[in-house]
């Protein structure tokens, strides 16, 4: 039984570091393409002959609805960056929704788990810790050691565990056997972390990396204003 419990938990390791990875492209790819979706949809309308000045203009509720405040002047230097990035929260209506989860808070259960990996993190801690290096290792290996502590901080304020985990390996120290509670927190994790990939795809950015040519980019703007403007421009089959 323990044997099984143990194989158990180092597939939802595996897994749950997967998501991470998958989570960190993902938003990753949708923040890169902001400038790239801003750039065609001025470029998009430009085309079209539409006065992206006059129409915000004339929706400005609407677009302050959405965005929480109007965009700049479309002959403002700062109108790509700006809208961009606002982009980045509107969601392409046309896919489900993805409901925001409320404000994290670690359950009692969670607590002990954090606190059980507080112990790895300060085993790490003691010999990561810039304080703790051997001064006459030479600079180099001082600051692989130095952003090697850093990583682990950052993983364990963030409870990203696998990575303590990794690190605990490599340098023979011991970890939780608490696998059956650890296994039950991970499992919510991943839900989290999907429900947060999944929220991320259906935006707008993200959806025009997927694009692989103009019509289906032009479809895409097309969508994006009749959700921002109306159904005027709503795509033409």
């Amino acid at each position: 039984m323990g044997v099984a419990v143990k194989l158990r938990w180092k597939r939802i390791i595996n897994q749950l570091r997967y998501l991470y990875e998958e989570c960190d492209l993902v938003e990753s790819i949708s923040t890169d393409c902001a400038p790239e979706f801003q750039l065609y949809y001025e470029e998009f309308c430009e085309r079209n002959d539409i006065d992206l000045n006059d129409l915000s203009s004339q929706n400005a509720a609407r677009v302050e609805e959405l965005f929480g405040k109007p965009p700049p002047a479309a002959e403002e230097e700062e109108l790509s960056e700006d809208v961009g990035e606002e982009s980045l929260v509107l969601r392409d209506k046309t896919k489900p929704e993805i409901h925001e989860d409320p404000e994290y808070k670690m359950s009692q259960e969670e607590q002990v788990i954090h606190d059980s990996f507080r112990k790895v993190f300060l085993k790490l801690a003691l010999i990561l810790h810039p304080d703790k290096i051997d001064p006459s290792l030479s600079e180099e290996a001082q600051k692989i050691s130095a952003a090697k502590f850093q990583k682990i901080k950052d993983a364990f304020e963030e409870r990203r565990y696998f990575v303590l985990l990794d690190h605990a390996e490599h340098y023979n120290i011991a970890v939780p056997k608490n696998y059956k509670q650890q296994i039950k927190w991970m499992k919510k994790e991943i839900f989290q972390i999907e429900g947060k990939i999944e929220k991320e795809k259906i935006t707008y950015n993200y959806a025009f990396a997927e694009c692989d040519t103009d019509q289906e980019r032009d479809q895409l703007i097309q969508r994006f204003m009749a959700q921002v403007f109306g159904p005027i421009f709503t795509e033409k089959g």
